[in-house]
């Protein structure tokens, strides 16, 4: 195991008193003076991400409408600042659109895709059987058109000042252009969204800033996929750096500034390849092997519990269900990690207020969808998007 050099550190849970302020001792660094972990107020905001109970009768569209109801006023507040010097008029709803007459309205994005897979689609033949296919990474195409639409009615929207590509299904917006008489289709001139969010009122905030001679920082680390056929030295030095013992004294100054550390899923790797997932009936040592990342994943999270309180989301390739939100680890996969009060098993999607910031964000499984329904755009670019 890769953190089998710790495993005295298990033998008794530190109380609450000891972790409070804790320490780190830099093997570089004189008794007389040990540098103290910075601490931040906390408090976790994720209560309307756990599920009380699992419904799965319900359909999309209600979560379409309501995200159009929320965001209609802010958009038509953007499009009315973008383009209310022009004299633009903005329409109430699709149904109240005129030919040839240059408007701007307000609606949501729905994008058609030959490409994308479609549940409906394998009960057309029922009668006849074919082999599966292999999932797609990229669902684009250069025959995808867009479609704007709200309570009363939709219309197609296109040309070559709407970027198709790079926008989704679902996305609230104003599109200004006209509709052709010859085909139905809305010529769009121009388009724009809501923008960034406004940020969480002063008055709601809880926690306390750190000082400016006193900075405290939040380390985000996802990734570590034990068991997945890679090198641990990367992780057992993350671990060593979060705790103080990597580097000189400068590096442990700098490492005492991290208050917090979330980690934002896939701590396992991916066992959806293992032949042992596939069998019923598993001896003991095959049992063991699929246990194992699990394991070192348990260590790892109590060392760093340790030294600093430790946020851990779900991920896509965790022991916890696929559909969103996720809901926390079960504490028994992390049975040495979990008697630390400094593990913190949460939701994904996760938010929570750290040393007078709010932090909202996911595991990533919002922005490896986003890239199958769009090209031309990085990761960082979908990231930035889901944050407007």
């Amino acid at each position: 195991s890769i953190m089998a050099s710790h495993l005295a550190m298990m033998d008794a849970a530190p109380t609450a008193e000891e972790l409070e302020p804790m320490s780190i001792d830099d093997e570089h660094t004189a008794k007389d003076t040990r540098l103290l972990r910075t601490k931040a107020g906390y408090k976790d905001l994720s209560g309307r991400f756990k599920m009380q109970a699992k419904q799965f009768s319900q359909q999309y569209s209600h979560i379409y409408n309501k995200r159009l109801l929320q965001q209609r006023d802010s958009v038509r507040a953007a499009a009315t600042a973008k383009w209310g010097g022009e004299g633009v008029e903005i329409a109430n709803s699709v149904i109240d659109l005129k030919e040839d007459e240059e408007v701007a309205i307000v609606g949501t994005l729905y994008k058609q895709q030959a490409l994308k897979p479609s549940i409906l689609d394998q009960y057309k033949e029922l009668g006849q059987v074919t082999a599966p296919v292999a999932a797609l990474d990229d669902y684009t195409s250069d025959s995808d058109s867009m479609i704007l639409e709200d309570e009363t009615g939709r219309v197609t929207v296109g040309g070559a000042n709407l970027p198709v590509g790079q926008l989704p299904t679902g996305v609230v917006l104003a599109i200004r252009g006209r509709v052709r008489s010859s085909d139905g289709v809305m010529e769009v001139i121009d388009w724009t969204g809501a923008g960034v969010a406004p940020a969480h009122p002063a008055a709601e905030i809880t926690t306390a800033l750190p000082t400016p001679d006193a900075p405290a920082y939040v380390l985000v680390v996802s990734g570590f996929e034990a068991g997945d056929m890679q090198d641990p030295l990367a992780l057992q030095m993350l671990v060593d750096y979060v705790a103080g013992h990597l580097g000189g004294p400068a590096e442990a100054e700098v490492a005492a500034r991290i208050a917090r550390v979330v980690v934002a899923g896939n701590c396992r790797g991916d066992l959806a390849s293992s032949s042992l997932l596939l069998q019923r009936n598993l001896k003991k040592d095959e049992s063991e092997k699929v246990a194992e990342p699990m394991r070192e994943v348990d260590l790892v999270l109590a060392t760093l519990a340790c030294a600093v309180p430790v946020d851990v989301m779900p991920g896509a390739l965790d022991p916890s269900g696929h559909w969103l939100p996720q809901q926390p680890l079960p504490r028994c996969v992390l049975p040495n990690a979990a008697r630390y009060s400094t593990l913190n098993l949460v939701t994904n999607p996760y938010e929570c207020e750290i040393g007078g910031r709010v932090f909202l964000g996911t595991s990533g499984q919002t922005v490896a969808d986003l890239k199958k329904v769009t090209c031309e755009v990085s990761a960082g670019e979908v990231a930035e998007g889901e944050g407007e």
